[in-house]
This record gives structure tokens, sequence and C-alpha cells, in this order.
């Protein structure tokens, strides 16, 4: 890790970030939510109850509709959370000790975010007029309350909460499951000695000076930064991804250079494949698994030096299936490969094999022909 600093800061930064954002950043305990008042009576003891509502940070009263059309609305749009309504004769009933009516509208959808506050209102109503119910007025606080608070959860009336947790807790557990499974994919491919090599390309939001060079030392194979433009990745992949099946340079390298030698090789091969094929064909007839394992073995190891990756994973699954005696799902894993030994043949033909076209010699100047219209001599 000393060597790896980048790893190991990510190893350290992460889950300081996450205990940060998931201990401060997230408030199960949402305050001044935005909340609409129609008010139809305008008493004192209505404008006490709003006063004290408005108090308790729970609310915020972003505006006043004047109709029950006007609310209705300002909810379905998310404009507002909450609309407090204060009906006619509120003041009239509630000095008569008639409990009058306070209704609350609100925007269940989220109840998460809203349960809190709507728990603080039974408390808070309470509490609110005690003031304005002293002297004569005392017998109306009596102990089920001098107001009848109502509230009607709208858009989900059972207060459901997996609707709201249930598809971000989706996406959490997604995300995190295909980052797991990948990472796992990739080392168990490398410890089984697949020499496949998969291109890895880092996309990041990191543009400053620097970010690609620490990206290639980290062990990526490109790097783009965001916002992503269409024809760098396209160049990036036509980069990554040879048109052919085999690099030829490199194979070229192999051999120091001597195409003779290397084409030599390849004639080799194509002479030898199709034994190795019918040996795996018969083992494959014979449910041998041994005389199976070693045919794709060798045959595998004579496709690894063209790097034809798909050819070789295809020769290693029949490899595997003779180390574990499962014969009969060869003859799938047996049409894989000869699909693959076909298209590494046809390439090699084409690329190591192919006899350069010669230069046609230029052809001579034709000298022009008598004229039809000359005169034939008269004998």
């Amino acid at each position: 890790m000393r060597r790896d600093r980048l790893t190991f800061g990510m190893m350290v930064g992460i889950p300081l970030m996450q205990l940060v954002l998931f201990g401060f950043a997230i408030n199960a305990d949402p305050k001044q939510l935005p909340t609409a008042v129609l008010v139809a009576d305008h008493g004192p003891q209505g404008r006490t109850l709003l006063h004290a509502i408005r108090n308790s940070g729970y609310f915020d009263f972003v505006r006043q509709v004047s109709s029950e059309t006007e609310a209705q609305r300002a909810l379905a749009s998310g404009e507002v959370l909450f609309v407090v309504t204060i009906p006619e004769s509120f003041t009239r009933d509630l000095l008569r000790g008639d409990r009058p009516v306070l209704l609350v509208e609100a925007d269940a959808t989220d109840p998460a975010a809203t349960s809190n506050a709507i728990g603080s209102l039974q408390t808070l109503l309470a509490s609110a007029l005690d003031r304005d119910l002293k002297g004569p007025l005392s017998d109306l606080s009596a102990s089920s309350g001098p107001v009848d608070l109502r509230i009607h959860a709208l858009y989900n009336p059972e207060r459901i909460t997996q609707y709201n947790i249930v598809p971000g807790l989706m996406g959490i557990v997604l995300t995190l499951t295909m980052t797991l499974i990948t990472g796992l994919a990739i080392t168990r491919e490398r410890e089984r000695g697949t020499p496949r090599h998969i291109p890895i390309v880092a996309l990041t939001a990191h543009a400053m000076k620097g970010d690609a060079e620490r990206c290639l030392a980290a062990g990526m194979d490109a790097y783009l930064a965001k916002p992503l433009q269409p024809a760098e990745l396209v160049a990036v992949m036509s980069k990554l991804v040879p048109d052919s099946m085999i690099d030829a340079a490199r194979l070229l390298e192999r051999v120091g250079g001597d195409k003779r030698a290397l084409a030599e090789v390849a004639r080799i091969f194509l002479a030898d494949a199709p034994k190795r094929t019918r040996e795996i064909r018969r083992a494959i007839a014979n449910g041998d698994a041994r005389a199976l394992r070693g045919a794709a073995h060798t045959l595998k190891g004579a496709v690894s030096n063209f790097g034809a990756d798909a050819a070789v994973e295809a020769a290693f699954e029949l490899q595997k299936l003779g180390d574990r005696g499962e014969v009969a799902r060869a003859p799938a894993a047996l049409e894989r490969l000869e699909a693959e030994l076909k298209a590494l043949r046809r390439e090699l033909r084409r690329t190591l094999l192919s006899k350069p076209k010669r230069a046609r010699p230029a052809k001579r100047a034709r000298k022009p022909a008598a004229s039809a219209g000359r005169k034939r001599r008269k004998g």
C-alpha cells in the first residue's frame, strides 16, 4: 500500500465520506417543509394557531391560497407538501366549546419526510391556545383538546414507506452488487490464468493536470474525462478493440521479426489443429474426460501462440469440463471452439500466409494504328 497511495487513499477516504454522508448530510427529520394556508376565519385564535404551527420549525408558509381548488393544485404540482385550512366560523365554534375542525392536507407520497411534522401537530395544538383560553374560557381546554385536528393523507393514504424506500435501496444494492461482481469476475479470470486481457477505461469527472497520468499508472488502458465526447469514445474504443483477431505486429516481434518463421508456425498450426479437434470429438464420443482435458489443453496452448483470446477461452472451457468430468456438456463448447478456429484459420491465411501481389509491369505504349481513311496504293 505504500507504493499504491491512490488505492490507500480510496480505502481511507471513501469510508470517511460515507460516514459523514450517512451521519450528518442525510436528515431523517426534515424541517421547513413548504406549506400553504387557506384561511376562511381571521379570528385571533386562528392566527394564534398559525403562528404556533409556523414557529414549530416543521412548516414554512410559502403561500396563501384562496380556494380549495387552488390548494389541491398546489399539492398536485408539488409546490407545497401541506395545506392548513381554518374553516369559517372557527372562532365562534371554538368559543362555544364545539371543538372546531382544523384540516391539514398532507402529501403522503414520502411518509418518512412528513411523519414527524404531522406527529408534532397534536402536541402543538394542545398547548397553542393556553394563553387565549384563560379565565371564563378555561373550561374549553378539555382533555381531548379544544380543536379537532383532522389530517388527510393524499396520494398514499396508508402511508406505505416501501414505495419510497425500495426504489432508492434497489439502486444502491444493484450498484454495489454489480461493482463487487465485476471485481470478483476480473480477479477470478486472472487467478485461473485466462490470458485474455480485459481493457479498462477510466471515466472520471477529474480533468485536472496529471489525472490522466495517475489513472494510466494505476493500470488503466485509457482515460476519458466528463463530459464524454462521442468522438473521443470512438477513438479510444477503436484503439483498444482491434479489427483483426490477431496482432500480426506483436506475433512478428515474438519471433524476432522473421516473417518466414512466423508463417511456418502458422502452417504447422493449420495442419495440426484439425487433428486435435478430431481427438476432442473422439473423447466426447467415448466419454473420456481425461483425453478431453489433454487434447483441449494442447489445443489451447497452440491457439494462445497467436493471441486469439476467444478461441483460447473456448478451448479452456473444454479443458475445465474435462477436469470436472462433465463430458455431457462438451458438445456445445466444442461447437463454439470450432467456430472460433474457423475464424482463426481464415485470419491466419489472410494475414500471415497471403502472398503479396506483385506490381504489374507498366504497359508499353502502342503505336498509333494506321488511319482507316488512308488510301491504298493502286496495283
